[in-house]
């Protein structure tokens, strides 16, 4: 981003899954009361601060319902900082590294409920119990009316207290959520002045997180496809839209979420 310059980054998702990825990657239906349905909104502000600096913040919203577990809340607030670290001398070409670190807003905690002789989970989780920490790769490379960009991320989670049990019968454990790894890869095309379309691919992976020091069997994998459109409304002003296309998956819905982002700049 140019230095002086600020963007603000208005964005919304939301899907409604009929089927999702067991721990082994097969596919299973919803069954009975069950649903996997999550609209997610989010702000994010970044400022140029100098030509090779940028820093910003933001926070998303969830509400919705995995399986059993059901609710609305703010997640984990983030902070972000950004640096060009090679850039060529037409400027079509760039790598930058990135920070990042998260902070525990969201709600951590394990909230059960007994049915049939079984516990069920019944709130929906929104954050971590302690900082997150990540770090990214992120590059871009455009020749004509095509753009490249893609990126890698590692996120470290910091273990931390949360309340688990049913209603006043809560106990406090040590969660440790497991570490995480992120790619992503877009391919752009410029159709008009104020249109581009391209496609994207993402990946995804989240070790299992552990309770009290045992492994919960709930490591998170998806790969899943995404086109994409962004118009320029006006010099100031973006719509970007997406959707997400599964391929594979291990412990998350088999959904088509519909992204979409305004983007705003300002000085």
């Amino acid at each position: 981003m140019p230095d002086h310059l600020s963007e603000l980054r208005t964005g919304l998702s939301y899907f409604d899954a009929r089927q999702y990825y067991d721990p082994d990657g097969g596919l299973i239906g919803l069954k009975g009361n069950q649903e996997w349905r999550l609209l997610t909104a989010q702000l994010d502000a970044g400022y140029g601060l100098l030509d090779w600096m940028e820093a910003g913040a933001g926070i998303p919203y969830y509400s919705g319902k995995i399986l059993r577990s059901e609710g609305n809340n703010l997640g984990d607030l983030y902070g972000y900082a950004r640096f060009k670290i090679l850039e060529n001398q037409a400027k079509t070409g760039e790598l930058a590294f990135q920070l990042k670190a998260s902070f525990p807003t969201g709600d951590a905690d394990l909230d059960l409920r007994l049915e049939k002789k079984h516990y069920f989970q019944e709130n929906l989780r929104t954050g971590d119990p302690s900082m997150d920490f990540f770090g990214a790769v992120l590059g871009r490379w455009s020749f004509k009316k095509f753009a490249l960009r893609g990126g890698f991320e590692y996120g470290y989670r910091l273990e931390g207290e949360i309340k688990s049990g049913m209603t006043a019968l809560e106990n406090v454990v040590k969660f440790d959520p497991g570490e995480s790894s992120a790619f992503n890869l877009d391919f752009l095309y410029q159709v008009r002045d104020w249109l581009g379309a391209g496609a994207g691919l993402d990946y995804y992976r989240q070790a299992e997180n552990k309770l009290d020091g045992q492994g919960l069997d709930d490591e998170i994998l998806l790969i899943q496809f995404r086109p994409e459109a962004e118009w320029q409304i006006n010099p100031d002003n973006d719509l970007l839209v997406q959707l997400g296309v599964p391929m594979e998956g291990k412990d998350q819905p088999q959904a088509y979420p519909i992204i979409l982002v305004w983007k705003s700049r300002f000085k």
